[in-house]
């Protein structure tokens, strides 16, 4: 238990046990992407009321990619843990395409590094073990990085992610089952 509650995990919600280690890993690999996500932004959306049509408006972010950057090198400069893979792949997907735009060479660099040395330690650590999750999570994060490295050896640019892409038009919330006013 004291175990567990060092690492992070969470107690069920009737109180008597803990989380499973794949609820364990998608939670904290939904942390990482938020904060990468957060790390690597560069626009807000803006609503300017009376109207339900949504601008995108520049800011400057006060972390930015200087944090992010700072993050990643910490998080492969250590030992890596069975989790690695999950936390690295859920890090680099929200925020790979503005680390490559803001440092494109040493984001090529860090990545072969990635490739050539990291990947292969978290193998070394997880190969005999009994981890379906992060055998899975290594297959995804070898493929990704395949892909990734392809795209920038062609000399092309990182794309923001798909989920990135907010719609210009709020659609009308539905209220048809609130009742009116009387909730």
């Amino acid at each position: 238990d004291e175990w567990k509650q060092l690492l992070g995990y969470a107690k069920r919600a009737d109180g008597v046990g803990w989380e499973s280690k794949q609820d364990y890993y998608t939670r904290m690999a939904g942390l990482v992407s938020l904060y990468a996500a957060l790390l690597a932004q560069t626009s807000v959306a803006v609503f300017k009321p009376p109207s339900e049509v949504m601008e995108m408006a520049p800011v400057v972010n006060p972390l930015g990619v200087t944090a992010a950057w700072r993050w990643l090198a910490r998080l492969v400069n250590q030992k890596p843990q069975r989790i690695s893979a999950t936390i690295l792949l859920a890090f680099l997907k929200p925020s790979s395409h503005a680390l490559a735009r803001a440092y494109p060479r040493q984001f090529y660099k860090l990545m072969s590094l990635v490739e050539s040395g990291y990947v292969p330690r978290i193998h070394a650590l997880i190969d005999s073990a009994d981890a379906p999750e992060e055998k899975a999570a290594l297959s995804n994060l070898e493929t990704w990085l395949t892909e990734t490295l392809k795209e920038l050896r062609r000399g092309g640019t990182l794309r923001e992610p798909p989920e990135a892409e907010m719609a210009i038009f709020k659609e009308p919330d539905d209220t048809s089952e609130a009742g009116g006013d009387n909730w």
